[in-house]
């Protein structure tokens, strides 16, 4: 026959059991500090318990655009947009380079009025009890003209930009051009190719100081990687400039491709 479990007498062993624990704790404590068993004691008698209660997000901002990575030359606009939840009453911008920079869903600003160099932009978003929520990109703004050659020179010398196929804000992509002949001694003559239909440009030769529009098309194009060469050439030296446009193209934010391109796209001269 069994004998009976009496549960008040188990209680008791349990608590017995862990006083004793508790006793060879401070012990130990004491033993290994050098601290007396009493201020042990005491000293865990005075600590208070506080229980801290999860912190949880009251309000939500996000920055819509520029896209991280973006980069800006000249007198290209800036477009900084921002959302947030129903609680969002306000948006505020700022760079570590330039300092507040604005309010507002949307703020418009030339790179010419921005320092050259990477950006570090901050969003912030609050709601009307004072909650605030942080969000942050990098941009780069590169100076009017940068100097490849010792007389062809070619801006942007790089960009790098996210394509989302299903943006279709996003789809065509202009990039600002210049050509420039860097030691000013006389006009140069130029022109430009490219072997790709998905890029086109608003002028094929010409004559500095000229800017032209690259169009990368990217509506006709599947998801995935693709590589093109633009070569412009110095019709007077034969001297020619590469630039190498890279691109991976998503279908969406939520691609899960997207850490297969950490690049994403990019574009840069020889």
């Amino acid at each position: 026959m069994k004998k009976k479990v009496n549960p008040k007498r188990t209680l008791i062993l349990l608590v017995l059991s862990l006083v004793l624990i508790a006793i060879a704790i401070v012990f130990y404590i004491s033993a290994t500090t050098n601290v007396s068993v009493s201020n042990v004691i005491s000293h865990i008698v005075k600590t208070p318990f506080i229980f801290v209660k999860p912190s949880q997000k009251l309000v939500y901002g996000f920055i819509k655009s520029p896209q991280s990575e973006d980069a800006y030359v000249k007198d290209q606009l800036i477009i900084f947009e921002a959302s947030g939840d129903k609680n969002a009453i306000n948006f505020s911008w700022s760079s570590n380079l330039d300092g507040y920079l604005g309010e507002g869903e949307e703020l418009l600003i030339y790179a010419k009025d921005l320092t050259i160099g990477e950006h570090l932009i901050t969003l912030i978003t609050n709601d009307d009890k004072g909650n605030t929520d942080k969000n942050t990109i990098n941009i780069y703004v590169f100076k009017d003209s940068i100097e490849l050659d010792p007389e062809f020179s070619i801006t942007p010398d790089s960009l790098t930009k996210i394509v989302y196929k299903n943006q279709k804000d996003q789809q065509i992509i202009d990039i600002y051009t210049s050509i420039r002949n860097a030691n000013n001694n006389g006009d140069i003559r130029w022109k430009v190719a490219s072997s790709k239909k998905w890029i086109t440009f608003t002028s094929q030769q010409g004559i500095t100081a000229s800017d032209i529009t690259i169009r990368i098309d990217t509506r006709k194009l599947q998801p995935g990687e693709y590589e093109e060469k633009v070569t412009f050439t110095n019709l007077d030296t034969k001297k020619k400039k590469v630039v190498h446009v890279n691109i991976c193209l998503l279908e969406s934010k939520n691609d899960s491709t997207n850490d297969k391109c950490p690049n994403n796209f990019r574009i840069y001269i020889d």
